[in-house]
């Protein structure tokens, strides 16, 4: 067998099917396969592929095409109608559109070809001329049906059941009451293969019933009515208001949002319903209470939610109902939240509230205060943390003053305010008395003599400059102190019987004579004269000044400091003697005075 192979198109080794090989037997695509009684296959090798495909067809219009098969796969294909090639029909299969010849040729090689051809022919069927489904009132009147297609012969049906002597192109259904009616025409051009069948579905409908109520509102939002046509599935809807139609209102419900005439128009023709209804909306009351702060010497304020027609009214405290409390003003007893409830027909309820606080006002005292002349009073208004305005102009919780008189204070805290007035009074010390010396009679050498300071009870004495203190001994009045021996730091104070009773110490006083040993005569109002302390004591004195020489320059009797002194203006700077004789028996002081300007 192997020196019979083709040597055309690709070859293949047959395979025995119990398998092994017999190794010597090939054929190619073009051959063709014969039984043989033998174990091995005979091929006969040529250059011819058969396709087959189908008998010439006629089909419809409205059936499906069938697609055109050559009945081999992985060969080169092109596919042919009556005019040619056919741009891009390359496959296996093609499906035509339109009637006509076509035909395919396949090849697997240069020397394996194959080809067929077979006719299409597309029959016209009828056209559907009955239109869509109708939903139509009893009350209107019935259309005629027509089937079209001039020239067939056609057969009326009702719900799938032939209609005696409906055979014409029209028909005119009769007598249908409400409901569901399918009309069928079977239309025959004549080709069986074509025969038409085509139905109208008619839904007659009574006409249709609608009720709408009037309805009076309050005009919250959650309020506003939704309107119900009803007649659900109704071919048709339309809204008006106010007799003018809503854009875009065609459902069975409309919701509402304003006060109006509503009305709708259910179906079309005569079946259609219509219905109207009036909404009234009553304007829910506006209450307006303000929060209000107040002290708890205020007056409390009424409240007032307005007085409207046919309205009612309820106080509440907290929440809670105030019994009695109905009219449209109310007087708060304390602090707190308050609200109102406001009615009008039919049960339009406005609300207001508010929040009444009550502040304590400040409670205070500022105490009247004695102070002595070299002392300050403290006036404390007592309330930390709250502003303060004080009549002298400060503006601190407490102030000082020196100074005698009344003084007011307004505390405020909280927005409350309170007023208290002090009164400071300011006690003087006595005066210091002026203190002399004169000589004195038995029993006391020198007395110390001074002016009474008026309204003091006694006088205290220190002879040690102030160190301590001693009552004054009276020895010759109330202000006089008897000493024997000389004090050169004598002083003197009044003890009153007020706050400040301890008065001021007189200025230090001696008793014995004493003589500078400079003086400065330059003008300056300082030391500008010879002045012997307390040389008045001695009327019977006399005085001497000599220069350097012991030429006399002064000498004058009854030396007192005033009317009789040397002043120097005549001598110059330099120093001088002088001789003091008190004239009292004892022996005169001598001694030295510097001029020095």
């Amino acid at each position: 067998m192997a020196g019979n192979a083709s040597g055309v198109g690709p070859l293949y080794l047959l395979v025995k099917n119990g398998g092994g090989s017999d190794g010597n037997t090939v054929a190619n695509d073009c051959g063709r396969f014969l039984l043989s009684t033998d174990t091995l296959a005979i091929f006969y090798v040529d250059n011819f592929i058969p396709v087959n495909l189908g008998s010439d067809l006629n089909i419809c219009s409205f059936d499906p095409i069938p697609t055109l098969d050559c009945g081999y796969q992985n060969l080169s294909y092109q596919w042919f109608d009556q005019s040619g090639a056919i741009a891009g029909a390359t496959g296996q299969t093609y499906t035509p559109t339109v009637s006509g010849v076509y035909s395919v040729a396949i090849n697997n090689g240069p020397s394996c070809t194959g080809a067929d051809t077979v006719a299409l022919t597309i029959i016209p069927a009828p056209s559907d001329n009955l239109g869509s489904d109708l939903t139509l009132c009893v009350n209107d009147p019935l259309p005629t049906l027509d089937a079209g297609n001039p020239g067939a012969t056609y057969q009326w049906y009702l719900n799938n059941v032939a209609i005696s002597g409906a055979t014409l192109q029209t028909y005119t259904p009769s007598g249908l009451t409400p409901g569901v009616y399918t009309f069928t025409v079977e239309v025959n051009t004549g080709n069986v293969l074509c025969i038409g069948s085509f139905d109208i579905v008619i839904t007659t409908t009574n006409a249709f019933n609608v009720t709408l109520n009037n309805q009076t509102i309050c005009d919250i939002s959650s309020a506003y009515p939704l309107l119900d046509a009803g007649n659900p599935g109704a071919p048709s809807y339309q809204w008006f208001l106010n007799s003018s139609p809503i854009a875009g209102a065609t459902s069975q419900t409309y919701q509402t949002m304003q006060a109006g005439t509503y009305s709708v128009q259910v179906g079309t023709g005569t079946c259609a319903g219509n219905a109207n209804m009036v909404l009234t909306v009553n304007a829910t009351p506006a209450v307006t209470l303000a929060n209000s702060t107040i002290c708890d010497y205020d007056v409390i304020p009424t409240l007032d939610a307005g007085t409207l027609s046919n309205a009612t009214y309820q106080w509440f405290n907290g929440g809670t109902s105030i019994g009695g409390a109905t009219n449209s003003t109310y007087t708060p007893t304390g602090a707190g939240s308050y609200s109102v409830d406001v009615t009008i027909p039919p049960g339009c309820t406005g609300s207001g509230n508010m929040t009444l606080t009550i502040n304590a006002a400040p409670v205070f005292t500022v105490s009247d205060q004695d102070i002595c002349s070299d002392g300050q009073a403290n006036l404390d208004a007592g309330i930390a943390g709250a502003t303060y305005a004080w009549s002298n102009g400060g503006n601190t919780q407490a102030i000082t003053t020196s100074a005698a008189g009344t003084y007011s204070v307004v505390v405020s805290l909280n927005n409350c305010s309170a007023t208290d007035t002090a009164i400071v009074t300011v006690y003087n010390y006595p005066v210091a008395p002026t203190v002399a010396c004169n000589p004195g009679t038995s029993p006391y050498k020198f007395v110390y003599v001074w002016t009474a300071v008026a309204g003091v009870a006694s006088y205290e004495v220190s002879e040690d400059g102030g160190v301590t203190w001693i009552p004054a001994n009276l020895p010759s009045g109330p202000e006089s102190h008897g000493v024997n021996v000389t004090i050169p730091d004598f002083t003197v104070r009044a003890i009153g019987s007020g706050l400040c009773k301890t008065g001021a110490a007189s200025d230090p006083t001696a008793c014995e004579v004493t003589i500078p040993n400079i003086f400065t005569p330059n003008g300056d109002g300082k030391n500008e004269f010879f002045e012997i302390d307390n040389i008045e004591q001695y009327p019977n004195n006399n005085v001497q000044i000599f220069n350097r020489w012991g030429k006399e320059v002064y000498n004058e009797g009854g030396y007192n400091n005033s009317t009789k002194k040397f002043d120097g203006k005549d001598s110059p700077d330099g120093v001088y003697f002088y001789i003091v004789d008190l004239g009292n028996g004892v022996k005169a002081k001598a001694g030295t005075v510097t001029i020095n300007r």
